[in-house]
């Protein structure tokens, strides 16, 4: 494409202006009082309504993060008798 050449719009001052008023009619955000309608009008999502929260449940398994707790507490348990030792 040339410096000048706007394709469908024109070339030159001409075709830029024309591109540049169908670029900003395409970007322009309608106001909501002033938006034509077209099509049939669709209706507003609802709002999810709030999950309710889940307790975990209680099976005697110990998570990750409790393990790795259990781990570093024993680990430092054991430094800790080695060196009265």
């Amino acid at each position: 494409m040339k410096k000048d050449d706007y394709g469908f719009y024109g070339k030159g001052l001409d075709g830029y202006i024309h591109y540049r008023q169908a670029f900003d009619q395409t970007q322009r955000v309608p106001d909501a009082d002033n938006a034509p309608q077209r099509g049939r009008a669709v209706p507003p999502v609802p709002p999810r309504p709030a999950r309710p929260v889940r307790r975990a449940r209680r099976t005697g398994v110990i998570s990750g993060g409790s393990l790795l707790l259990i781990c570093a507490v024993c680990l430092t348990a054991i430094a800790l008798l080695s060196q009265c030792a």
